[in-house]
């Protein structure tokens, strides 16, 4: 039997491209449209803000942030407030991270009831439906809060400073087990290989990184 012909690193005679492979100047336009797009979310929020007191350095306030983007659906004013949340956790001083994170341990965790219900209604009709319904219910709101931080230009840096953040307070703290296994449910689904070559096109450090993202 004649062995299979190794394929290689080509489709129909054309080279695979890497994100790497892609010019300088597609991330320097990519870059600007964001920044314009943030700019217009900026003032979008700041008109809305216009009777409300300065942003304060605290865990209440950032927690507030946080109900806000979860809730929020304008996209240029959605993405600027992504911005907000992740600027806002790093300057959050360090004694607030505790109260911050027992937020998000608890106003956004998971609704028990919600799962039970989804879990009797799957046992009276195991209906493909009803099992997305149990998806839907044991997936805590965080998990969408960190994913629309994410969007924010500095918002991975932030997530994976919060993971580094939990991981050292996890020492003493263990009721902040559920916020880190999200960080590190998303961290598994989003930093895959090609994430980090691309990474490394665009400038991310993977050495510095790699120790708060360990799984």
């Amino acid at each position: 039997m004649m062995e299979e012909p190794v394929k290689s690193d080509t489709m129909a005679g054309l080279p695979v491209r890497s994100y790497a492979d892609l010019p300088s100047r597609t991330f320097t336009t990519l870059g600007r449209t964001l920044s314009s797009v943030l700019d217009v979310g900026r003032e979008l929020l700041a008109r809305r803000r216009a009777s409300q007191p300065a942003s304060q350095s605290s865990a209440a306030y950032l927690m507030s942030l946080c109900k806000d983007l979860l809730d929020h659906r304008g996209e240029a004013s959605g993405l600027a407030l992504a911005s907000e949340v992740a600027t806002g956790y790093q300057k959050l001083p360090a004694a607030q991270r505790t109260d911050f994170f027992t937020g998000l341990a608890t106003e956004f965790d998971v609704d028990s009831a919600a799962v039970l219900e989804a879990v009797e209604n799957y046992r009276a009709d195991s209906c493909i439906e009803n099992l997305w319904a149990i998806n839907r219910a044991v997936e805590a709101p965080r998990q969408k809060l960190f994913r629309r931080i994410n969007m924010a230009p500095e918002g991975t840096r932030t997530l994976v400073a919060m993971r580094g953040h939990l991981l050292e307070m996890m020492k003493s703290n263990a009721a902040l087990r559920g916020v880190d296994s999200d960080l590190k449910h998303l961290f598994i689904s989003w930093f895959n290989k090609g994430f980090w070559n691309c990474g490394a096109s665009i400038g991310l450090h993977r050495r510095s990184c790699w120790k708060n993202y360990q799984l």
